[in-house]
C-alpha cells in the first residue's frame, strides 16, 4: 500500500486526537447542522464551477461542465477557502448523500495536490450518532457568500493527476484490456440499459464495453453512514465480480461523483486507482463511442429521489 493511503479515513473518536485541523463541510442543501469547529461549507460543484451556482449540478450542458476545474483554477479555488496545505484538512458530508459528496471533494483536493486530506468516516451522521455537539448549519460558499479572490500564482502543491482517468485511457482499455480494469458503480439498470431517466441532461443507456459492474454505489456505505470494510470488499470484488489483482482500476459512474466512493475504497485496499471524471456522460456525449446495452431481468427497478451523479 502506498504510504499514507490507510490514513485517508478518520473515525469520529479519532478526530480530536489529530490536533487542529481545517474542517471542510460538504452539503447539497442548507440547514442540516455542522460540526462545532467547521471552518467552511461548500457544495461539491464548487470544485467544478467555483462560486457560480448557475453551473452547479445538474446544470451541465457538456461533460466538462461536470469536471474538476482546470488545475490552476482548481488550486486557487481551494486556496480561496483558506486551505494552505500547511494544515490537515478533514472533509465531511451532510445529508443522505454525505458519503458521495464528501468523497468527491476529498478526491478533488488530492488531485489538486493538497498534501494531507482525510475523510471523516460517516460524516455528520456518525458524529451525531456518537452524541457529539452540533451547531446550526453553516451557509455554503456560493453566490450569497463568495469565497475571497486569490490573485497571483496558484499554490505550489504537487498535483496527483494519476488519480484522474481520461476518456483516452478508457479507450485504451478497449484496445488493451490488460492495461486496466474499468469498474462501473452505477445501478444495475443503468449498466444494463433499462434505466434511462436518471439525469435531466442526458439519457443514453448501457455501459462502456469491457467494463465490469460491481454493484450500486450505495452498497459501499453501511446503514450507519460509514464506508464498508475495504478488506472484506476486496474479497467480494475479486470473488463475486472478477476484479483482477495487480491492475490499475478505473472507477466509472454517470459524471464522476458516485465513483469516488469506490475510488477511495480501492485506495484503502492499496490499489492503484483513478476516477473517470467524464463518466458515462462524457463517454456517450458525441455518440461516436461504442456502448453495450444488455437486457435486464427487472425493468421496473426503483429510482430513489436525489442526485445520482
Amino acid at each position: 500500500m502506498e504510504a499514507g493511503a490507510a490514513h485517508l479515513l478518520v473515525e469520529t473518536e479519532q478526530l480530536e486526537a489529530l490536533g487542529p485541523a481545517f474542517l471542510l463541510e460538504v452539503r447539497l442543501d442548507e440547514g442540516a447542522g455542522s460540526l462545532p469547529d467547521a471552518d467552511v461549507a461548500i457544495h461539491p460543484s464548487y470544485l467544478e464551477a467555483g462560486c457560480d451556482e448557475s453551473r452547479y449540478y445538474p446544470h451541465y450542458e457538456r461533460p466538462e461542465h461536470g469536471n474538476l476545474l482546470p488545475l490552476p483554477e482548481l488550486q486557487k479555488a481551494i486556496a480561496a477557502l483558506g486551505i494552505s496545505g500547511e494544515r490537515l484538512v478533514v472533509v465531511y458530508g451532510t445529508g443522505d448523500y454525505h458519503a458521495m459528496i464528501a468523497c468527491r471533494v476529498l478526491w478533488g483536493l488530492l488531485v489538486a495536490g493538497v498534501p494531507d486530506v482525510r475523510l471523516l468516516n460517516g460524516g455528520l451522521q456518525a458524529w451525531r450518532a456518537a452524541g457529539k455537539p452540533i451547531k446550526d448549519g453553516m451557509e455554503r460558499i456560493g453566490l450569497r457568500r463568495p469565497a475571497p479572490q486569490v490573485g497571483g500564482e496558484p499554490p505550489r502543491w504537487a498535483p496527483r493527476l494519476e488519480f484522474v482517468a481520461t476518456t483516452a485511457e478508457v479507450e485504451e482499455v478497449q484496445r488493451s484490456p490488460e492495461s486496466a480494469q474499468v469498474l462501473d458503480i452505477r445501478r444495475e439498470g443503468e449498466f444494463n440499459g433499462t434505466i434511462t431517466d436518471v439525469y435531466t441532461f442526458f439519457a443514453v443507456a448501457g455501459h462502456v464495453p469491457k467494463s465490469t459492474w460491481i454493484e450500486n454505489w450505495d452498497q459501499l456505505v453501511e446503514e450507519d453512514g460509514r464506508l464498508v470494510d475495504p478488506s472484506k470488499l476486496a474479497v467480494k470484488w475479486r470473488e463475486s465480480f472478477g476484479v483482477r489483482d495487480g491492475v490499475r482500476l478505473i472507477m466509472l459512474c454517470g459524471t464522476g461523483w458516485r465513483s469516488t466512493i469506490a475510488w477511495l475504497l480501492a485506495r484503502l485496499m492499496g490499489r492503484a486507482a483513478a476516477n473517470y471524471d467524464d463518466g458515462f456522460y462524457g463517454w456517450t456525449f458525441t455518440g461516436e463511442r461504442p456502448i453495450e446495452p444488455k437486457p435486464a431481468p427487472s425493468p421496473s427497478e426503483d429510482i430513489p429521489d436525489g442526485p445520482s451523479k
